[in-house]
C-alpha cells in the first residue's frame, strides 16, 4: 500500500502533466498555423533572446535540452529561418543565427506566445504564480541534483497547501479553456490531429 506522501506526489504529478499539456496544446494550435513545432519555436525564441551562439549555448537556453536539437535545427535551416556558420575564432564550432525571415517570425510570434501563456495562467494571482514558480524550481533543483530529498527533510508549512491551491486553479483554467474550445478542435486534439 502506498503512503499518503506517495499518493499526494502521484496526484500532483498527474495534475502537473495535464496542466502542461493543456498550455502546450493551446500554443501548438497557433504554431501549427505557421507550420512550426514547439521545439522549433523554442529554438527561434532562444536565438531571438540570446543572439547568435553555438549549439551547446543554445541547448542550455531550451526548456527541453538538446535531445533532438540537430534535427530541429536542420529543419529550421531548410526553411531559411536559422543560419549555420563556422565560428571565425574556433572553426570547430558552428554558430547559429536567425535569418531575417527567422527573426521576423520569432519577433511576431513571441508576443503571441506570451499572451497565450498569460491567458493560460490567468486563474492564478501574482502571488500564486510566484509560489508555483518557486515550487517548480525546487523540483528542478531536485532533478538537477539527480536525487530526491529525504522524506523527513524540512518542508515549508504551506508547501502542500500552496501547490494544491495553484494546481486546482490551473485545472479550473484548463476546464474553462476546454469549454471555450470548439468541439471539432477538442476531438482532433484527443486523437493527435491539428485543430
Amino acid at each position: 500500500m502506498e503512503s499518503e506522501q506517495t499518493n499526494d506526489a502521484l496526484r500532483v504529478y498527474a495534475r502537473l502533466l495535464r496542466a502542461g499539456r493543456s498550455v502546450q496544446a493551446r500554443w501548438e494550435r497557433t504554431l501549427a498555423e505557421q507550420s512550426l513545432t514547439a521545439s522549433q519555436f523554442a529554438v527561434l525564441e532562444a536565438l531571438l533572446k540570446t543572439g547568435p551562439g553555438s549549439q551547446r549555448d543554445l541547448a542550455s537556453h531550451l526548456p527541453t535540452g538538446a535531445a533532438n536539437l540537430t534535427d530541429v535545427l536542420d529543419k529550421l535551416v531548410a526553411r531559411d529561418l536559422v543560419k549555420r556558420d563556422r565560428d571565425s575564432r574556433d572553426r570547430r564550432l558552428m554558430m547559429l543565427t536567425l535569418t531575417r525571415k527567422g527573426r521576423d517570425l520569432a519577433s511576431r510570434l513571441h508576443p503571441a506566445h506570451a499572451r497565450e501563456v498569460e491567458a493560460a495562467m490567468a486563474a492564478l494571482s501574482k502571488g500564486e504564480l510566484r509560489n508555483l514558480f518557486d515550487l517548480l524550481g525546487k523540483l528542478g533543483v531536485v532533478e538537477a541534483a539527480g536525487s530526491v530529498p529525504p522524506q523527513d527533510a524540512p518542508r515549508p508549512a504551506k508547501l502542500k497547501q500552496n501547490l494544491s491551491s495553484a494546481a486546482a486553479r490551473v485545472v479550473a483554467a484548463r476546464k474553462r479553456l476546454v469549454r471555450s474550445t470548439p468541439l471539432p478542435v477538442r476531438a482532433a486534439a484527443r486523437v493527435g490531429l491539428p485543430g
